[in-house]
Formats: structure tokens, C-alpha cells, sequence
């Protein structure tokens, strides 16, 4: 099932090519409260866009929600959600969306 949402990420941070080598991780770290409603919404089986927001300003690809949100026990802060998510395509660069 396709959502809507675009997942902020970064070469620096996190990258679809690091999701792509590990397959699978927890989509951990969120602090925007935005993106953090965004992820309490998220149902296991949503398809969700990759977006490198700091370097590329591109949605690179796309990743699927395998695991239910959850709340984030490493935030020190107390606020972050995460879920458990697989990687699912990395776009051909000549498919990969601006949003400069």
C-alpha cells in the first residue's frame, strides 16, 4: 500500500545506499514533530519515498514499513517514534526526483 509520505534522510546521516547494504533497519531519530506524526501513522506494509534532503534535494527510492511504530527507547529527549523499515528500490538517477 502506497502512503503518501517522503523520509527525510542524508548522505551524512543515513543514505538508501546504506539501506540498501543493511536491507533492513529502525527508522530511529526523528525530532521534527511533524515527521513524528507521520511515523506514528505509518501501518506495516506502507510503501514510503526516500527522500537525501540535504545534499542531493532528490527522493532517491523507496522503502516499506515491516514493523509497527514504536517509541524510540535511545531519544534521550523522550519524543522520538520509530519503526522498522526494508529497503525496496534505489531509483536510476535519471528516475530520481528533485524537489530543489
Amino acid at each position: 500500500d502506497w502512503s503518501s509520505d517522503v523520509c527525510s534522510s542524508d548522505l551524512s546521516t543515513y543514505s538508501i545506499d546504506d539501506l540498501l547494504r543493511d536491507h533492513e533497519t529502525n527508522w530511529d531519530g526523528v525530532h521534527n514533530y511533524q515527521a513524528i506524526i507521520v511515523i506514528k501513522s505509518w501501518q506495516v506494509g506502507d510503501l514510503v519515498f526516500v527522500y537525501h534532503s540535504q545534499s542531493d534535494k532528490k527522493i532517491m527510492g523507496v522503502m516499506k514499513v515491516v514493523g509497527a511504530p514504536y517509541k524510540d527507547p535511545t531519544d534521550r529527549q523522550d519524543i522520538s517514534w520509530a519503526a522498522r523499515v526494508q529497503f525496496v528500490e534505489k531509483f536510476a538517477e535519471d528516475k530520481q526526483v528533485s524537489l530543489k
